[in-house]
């Protein structure tokens, strides 16, 4: 366990989580790990959780938190740092987009609000929200300013949802934290025990409270999509990347999920996808990598010629295998050459396309360039961009 002043976590938990995850071992051996803290562990009823939409995003009300702050500040005062919620899954609501969890832009009674949805895998989104808030806790507390340390424009974007430990590094912060122990340390001691400087800071941060109160500075909070990517990469791709980026493929992929894995990983077949949404849409799976050329539409017959400006490549004609190059392959699983897509999977796809930032490029159904594929394929198309156009 590391040692210093140990910043302090209030954790309600939802009892109607299986006592597996009510206990959140997981999740204090990991943070115990990183830095000093210690947990307070209180047992709630989910059910009682109150919410609220902004921005197409469902979020605990202010007065709700509110309430349970002026509890915890009674008997704990500055003793306490933060409220952590973790709610059982059918207590946690969602909008039209998802969240496995998230920071309240509001300080309540001086506590910070994390709450985090019981799912695998939580220890990652709990700690992933617990680092949204340590950047605004140390500056508060201690004046010293993150983006600084690490040389970024921006903590929240450049460190915690950066591309390096949110995605390629799947939640592992380990190196920030070693970075930034000390500071938290320090920070924890200069709430207990606030100087001057401190409780100037203090009163400036309770201005800004009351001015997001009045609506004069925006609501702001920290989330991160309703998205487990479960990463099965093959060696059935090429080395490098798009040459641009201008279309999503997409494709129906007959027969069961675990079929699908076991052709694409150990098939005779050289074919791959970037994206597969299996029937259940719990999850994606990346069989391709971003930054690598999937074989999804290499084998072409009798392609429309209006598809020339997007995949043919710079010769003016569609050659066999060149549309890999202009295009990402999106498929969802089909257990027939008729099986139309589910309304999960289809949500699916454009939560994935909204997550990349590829929800600008347009979609071609691979019928349209290899005119024997299934055609129900077009169904897919037409729902998901349907749903894109009403989120835009």
């Amino acid at each position: 366990m590391k040692k210093g002043n140990p910043i302090h976590y209030y954790c309600l938990v939802d009892k109607h989580a299986p006592s597996s995850q009510r206990e959140l071992t997981s999740f204090m051996k990991e943070m115990k790990k990183l830095h000093a803290c210690k947990f307070t562990i209180e047992e709630i009823d989910g059910r009682d959780v109150r919410w609220e939409e902004r921005n197409k995003k469902k979020y605990v009300t202010d007065s709700y938190v509110f309430t349970v702050a002026d509890k915890v500040s009674k008997e704990y005062g500055k003793k306490v740092d933060s409220l952590s919620f973790f709610l059982d899954d059918k207590n946690f609501e969602q909008g039209d987009v998802r969240l496995r969890g998230f920071k309240l832009g509001r300080i309540f009674h001086g506590y910070y609000i994390t709450v985090t949805k019981f799912r695998k895998g939580y220890e990652g989104t709990a700690e992933h929200e617990v680092l949204h808030f340590v950047d605004e806790f140390i500056k508060l507390n201690s004046g010293v300013v993150l983006e600084h340390l690490f040389g970024v424009r921006d903590f929240d974007s450049d460190i915690v949802h950066s591309q390096k430990y949110w995605k390629d590094l799947n939640y592992n912060y380990d190196e920030v934290w070693e970075r930034i122990s000390t500071l938290l340390s320090e920070a924890v001691f200069s709430r207990r025990v606030p100087g001057f400087w401190a409780q100037l800071r203090q009163i400036q941060v309770a201005i800004d409270q009351l001015m997001k109160k009045a609506g004069l500075i925006p609501y702001k909070s920290h989330s991160i999509p309703e998205i487990q990517f479960k990463k099965m990469h093959t060696s059935k791709s090429y080395k490098t990347g798009l040459k641009e980026e201008n279309a999503i493929i997409a494709h129906i992929d007959l027969g069961t999920e675990k079929g699908t894995i076991n052709e694409i990983l150990n098939g005779a077949k050289s074919a791959s996808y970037h994206w597969y949404i299996p029937l259940h849409a719990e999850y994606v799976v990346e069989f391709v990598p971003r930054d690598r050329a999937a074989w999804h539409a290499g084998q072409l017959h009798q392609p429309e010629k209006e598809l020339v400006p997007l995949l043919g490549g710079p010769n003016g004609k569609i050659d066999s295998g060149e549309p890999n190059w202009y295009s990402y392959g999106i498929c969802y699983e089909g257990r027939t050459a008729n099986t139309k897509p589910t309304q999960a999977q289809i949500k699916l796809a454009v939560e994935l396309v909204q997550y990349l930032k590829i929800d600008h490029l347009p979609w071609v159904e691979h019928w349209r360039v290899t005119s024997y594929k299934p055609k129900v394929v077009t169904e897919f198309v037409t729902a998901v961009q349907k749903l894109l156009t009403s989120k835009n």
